[in-house]
Protein backbone atom coordinates (compact mmCIF):
# COMPACT_ATOMS: atom_id res chain seq x y z
CA UNK A 1 0.00 0.00 0.00
CA UNK A 2 1.13 3.42 -0.81
CA UNK A 3 1.89 5.94 1.47
CA UNK A 4 -0.97 7.60 -0.40
CA UNK A 5 -3.81 5.63 -0.23
CA UNK A 6 -2.38 4.94 3.69
CA UNK A 7 -3.20 8.57 4.34
CA UNK A 8 -6.36 8.42 2.42
CA UNK A 9 -7.61 5.08 4.03
CA UNK A 10 -6.60 7.49 7.45
CA UNK A 11 -9.06 10.40 6.43
CA UNK A 12 -11.77 7.97 5.23
CA UNK A 13 -12.11 6.48 8.77
CA UNK A 14 -11.67 9.76 10.68
CA UNK A 15 -14.53 10.92 8.87
CA UNK A 16 -16.38 7.80 8.93
CA UNK A 17 -15.53 7.45 13.12
CA UNK A 18 -16.71 11.36 13.47
CA UNK A 19 -20.11 10.74 11.19
CA UNK A 20 -20.49 7.72 13.85
CA UNK A 21 -20.15 9.38 16.41
CA UNK A 22 -22.42 12.09 15.26
CA UNK A 23 -25.03 9.45 14.84
CA UNK A 24 -24.58 7.74 17.71
CA UNK A 25 -24.67 11.06 20.22
CA UNK A 26 -27.82 12.18 18.74
CA UNK A 27 -30.08 9.02 18.12
CA UNK A 28 -28.68 6.65 20.67
CA UNK A 29 -28.03 8.64 23.27
CA UNK A 30 -30.19 11.63 23.18
CA UNK A 31 -28.31 14.84 22.47
CA UNK A 32 -30.57 17.41 21.11
CA UNK A 33 -29.81 18.30 17.32
CA UNK A 34 -29.80 21.83 18.11
CA UNK A 35 -26.09 21.35 19.62
CA UNK A 36 -22.41 21.41 19.01
CA UNK A 37 -20.43 18.80 19.79
CA UNK A 38 -16.94 19.73 20.55
CA UNK A 39 -14.60 16.35 20.01
CA UNK A 40 -12.41 16.12 22.47
CA UNK A 41 -10.46 12.58 21.41
CA UNK A 42 -11.17 10.30 18.34
CA UNK A 43 -9.20 7.25 18.64
CA UNK A 44 -10.10 3.90 16.35
CA UNK A 45 -8.06 0.66 16.60
CA UNK A 46 -8.90 -1.95 14.09
CA UNK A 47 -6.59 -4.90 14.50
CA UNK A 48 -6.57 -5.40 10.79
CA UNK A 49 -8.21 -4.97 7.69
CA UNK A 50 -11.56 -5.61 7.29
CA UNK A 51 -12.91 -6.71 3.86
CA UNK A 52 -15.99 -4.97 2.75
CA UNK A 53 -17.44 -8.67 2.55
CA UNK A 54 -17.49 -9.58 5.95
CA UNK A 55 -20.51 -8.71 7.83
CA UNK A 56 -20.43 -6.30 10.80
CA UNK A 57 -22.11 -5.60 13.55
CA UNK A 58 -21.91 -2.28 15.93
CA UNK A 59 -22.11 -2.66 19.58
CA UNK A 60 -22.34 0.57 21.66
CA UNK A 61 -20.32 0.52 25.00
CA UNK A 62 -22.18 3.22 27.09
CA UNK A 63 -20.17 4.32 29.69
CA UNK A 64 -21.07 6.65 32.80
CA UNK A 65 -21.62 10.21 31.51
CA UNK A 66 -21.91 13.88 32.69
CA UNK A 67 -25.09 15.86 31.16
CA UNK A 68 -22.61 16.93 28.68
CA UNK A 69 -19.38 15.20 28.52
CA UNK A 70 -19.25 11.67 27.90
CA UNK A 71 -16.66 8.70 26.65
CA UNK A 72 -18.71 6.63 24.05
CA UNK A 73 -17.19 3.55 22.25
CA UNK A 74 -18.18 1.44 19.68
CA UNK A 75 -17.14 -2.06 19.16
CA UNK A 76 -17.09 -3.50 15.54
CA UNK A 77 -18.07 -7.31 15.66
CA UNK A 78 -18.20 -9.84 13.42
CA UNK A 79 -21.63 -11.59 13.78
CA UNK A 80 -21.03 -15.12 12.82
CA UNK A 81 -17.96 -15.47 15.37
CA UNK A 82 -18.67 -13.07 17.99
CA UNK A 83 -15.20 -11.83 17.02
CA UNK A 84 -14.31 -8.33 18.22
CA UNK A 85 -12.27 -6.61 15.29
CA UNK A 86 -12.33 -3.39 15.93
CA UNK A 87 -13.50 -0.55 18.40
CA UNK A 88 -13.86 3.36 18.02
CA UNK A 89 -13.82 5.59 21.46
CA UNK A 90 -15.54 9.09 21.17
CA UNK A 91 -14.51 11.68 23.82
CA UNK A 92 -17.11 14.88 23.34
CA UNK A 93 -18.04 17.68 25.41
CA UNK A 94 -21.98 19.16 24.51
CA UNK A 95 -22.44 22.66 23.97
CA UNK A 96 -25.20 25.01 22.94
CA UNK A 97 -24.73 27.09 19.49
CA UNK A 98 -24.15 29.96 21.35
CA UNK A 99 -21.95 28.87 23.62
CA UNK A 100 -19.74 27.29 20.48
CA UNK A 101 -20.01 30.40 18.74
CA UNK A 102 -18.64 32.47 21.66
CA UNK A 103 -15.72 30.22 22.29
CA UNK A 104 -14.62 29.67 18.46
CA UNK A 105 -14.72 33.55 18.46
CA UNK A 106 -12.60 34.26 20.85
Amino acid sequence: MTANATARGRACTFAASRQLGLMTEHAELGSPLDGAILWLRIQVDLACVISRKVPLEMRLRKSARSCRQGLDSVDLVRPDTREVLGRMENDTYLLSCERYDAMRSK
